[in-house]
């Protein structure tokens, strides 16, 4: 092979793999973004429900128990006879 045909080679081997790693790169942070989102969407929605949960149990409803994944229990305190 001669030097030039392997630089040649060596180019193109170069053009595909920048191409390759930009492609890879764009949909790394697409996912980045779109992680960032849920995360914040669940830190809303885990404030919501716990709210909910709060405002049935304080009126005297037996919520209904909340999944474990969630990370929210259920505990009422009962006020204390004197």
């Amino acid at each position: 092979m001669t030097p030039d045909l392997l630089t040649a080679a060596g180019g193109a081997v170069t053009a595909v793999l920048t191409a390759w790693n930009a492609k890879q790169g764009k949909k790394l942070r697409e996912l980045e973004g779109k992680t960032a989102q849920l995360e914040t969407w669940r830190t809303v929605a885990i404030g919501y429900i716990g709210t909910l949960l709060f405002l049935l149990a304080e009126r005297g409803i037996q919520p209904p128990q909340p999944p474990k994944e969630l990370g929210l229990t259920l505990t009422v305190n009962q006020p204390k006879e004197e």
